[in-house]
């Protein structure tokens, strides 16, 4: 073989070599994009399944102060919340052992002068009432953070309001935050069972007429 022969054949192995490296290139980055997508959307999903978790097991208040509802803007004008719910341990199927404990939500200033959406909880009843609250970031990079409490004829940035239930009959909540390089938003109405009014009978109302 002579030198022109073993150059033209380095030649057309770098070629290909360099194609195959190409796609390689172009597979993983669609992979990553399509991974990365999911990724954010199962995080979205999560969120919004906890808020709802949360709110659907609301408890009416009790005369200590831990178990009110309260709901207002902080200096930023984000929203700030904070309830009583009931929390059954995992892998516990029956619903009658459950503990009462407070959640909050609420934002703060996390690294690189980003906003993070935490949740704050702590048991009200037993012993883990006496040791510190848990925090866990629930959200970073978060640029809205509203919720509004329904009372059955308005909504409201504040509560309580006077003359209404201790607990809201819904909430309205709407999240806006950065992941994985993406926007990612959740707008939702949860309904709160506690705020919502129980009839035990019905009163059947108008008349029945009948025909000749």
């Amino acid at each position: 073989m002579t030198l022109i022969e073993i150059l033209l054949a380095l030649s057309i192995a770098i070629l290909v070599a360099a194609v195959v490296l190409s796609m390689y290139q172009t597979v993983s980055a669609t992979a990553f994009g399509q991974n990365r997508r999911k990724n954010s959307a199962e995080m979205a999903s999560s969120i919004r399944a906890l808020l709802v978790r949360d709110f659907s097991t609301a408890v009416a208040p009790a005369e200590d102060k831990l178990c009110m509802f309260t709901l207002g803007p902080d200096e930023a004008g984000f929203s700030k919340i904070a309830f009583a719910h009931t929390r059954t341990e995992e892998g516990e199927t029956d619903a009658r052992w459950f503990t009462i404990e407070q959640v909050a939500y609420q934002i703060v200033e996390a690294a690189s002068s980003t906003n993070a959406l935490v949740r704050i909880r702590r048991p009200i009843l037993g012993p883990g009432a006496l040791e510190p609250a848990e925090t866990n970031v629930i959200a970073a990079g978060v640029q809205e953070f509203q919720i509004r409490a329904y009372d059955g004829a308005d909504w409201y940035e504040k509560w309580p309001q006077q003359e209404s239930s201790a607990t809201p009959q819904a909430v309205s909540l709407a999240l806006g935050f950065q992941e994985g390089g993406k926007q990612q938003r959740i707008a939702t109405e949860i309904m709160i069972p506690v705020g919502n009014p129980f009839f035990s009978s019905f009163k059947r109302s108008g008349t029945t007429t009948t025909s000749p």
